[in-house]
C-alpha cells in the first residue's frame, strides 16, 4: 500500500468544476459516466479538452461510459487529430460463456473500425462463443 499514500481523490460536480490546477498533485484522472449531463452535440469537443489536458499537463485519463454516440464523438474527433490516435486505447468487457469475464483492447483503428460498421462496444454479455 505504500505506492498509494498521495492519491488524491476528488468528486466534481461536473466538467465545469475542471480546472487544471486541480491536477498539480496527481498524475491520473477517472472520469465516471463522462456523458452524464450532456448534450450529444457536444462530445466531439469534449474529447478535445480532455486529450489537450493530458498531453499539455502530461497526466493519464481513464474514462468510462455507456453512451455509444460519446464513442462516436471520441472517434470522430480522432480522425481530425490524429496526434493524439496513437494515445488511445479503448477497453469493453464481456462476460464470455467459456472464458468469463474478459477484456477486449482497441486502438483508434479498431474504434474507427467499429463505429464504421456500427459494431457494439458496450459490451456486457456474450450469449454465444466468438
Amino acid at each position: 500500500m505504500d505506492g498509494f499514500k498521495n492519491i488524491e481523490i476528488k468528486n466534481f460536480r461536473g466538467i465545469d468544476h475542471l480546472k487544471i490546477d486541480d491536477f498539480s498533485r496527481v498524475n491520473i484522472l477517472l472520469i465516471d459516466e463522462i456523458e452524464n449531463g450532456l448534450h450529444y452535440s457536444a462530445y466531439k469537443k469534449l474529447w478535445e479538452a480532455i486529450f489537450a489536458l493530458a498531453t499539455t499537463t502530461n497526466k493519464q485519463v481513464f474514462v468510462t461510459t455507456h453512451s455509444k454516440e460519446n464513442l462516436y464523438g471520441l472517434s470522430e474527433m480522432l480522425e481530425e487529430h490524429t496526434e493524439y490516435q496513437q494515445e488511445m486505447r479503448l477497453y469493453t468487457l464481456a462476460n464470455t460463456p467459456i472464458k468469463g469475464h474478459q477484456a477486449y483492447k482497441y486502438t483508434f483503428d479498431g474504434l474507427n473500425g467499429a463505429c464504421e460498421n456500427d459494431v457494439e462496444l458496450r459490451w456486457e454479455k456474450i450469449t454465444k462463443c466468438l
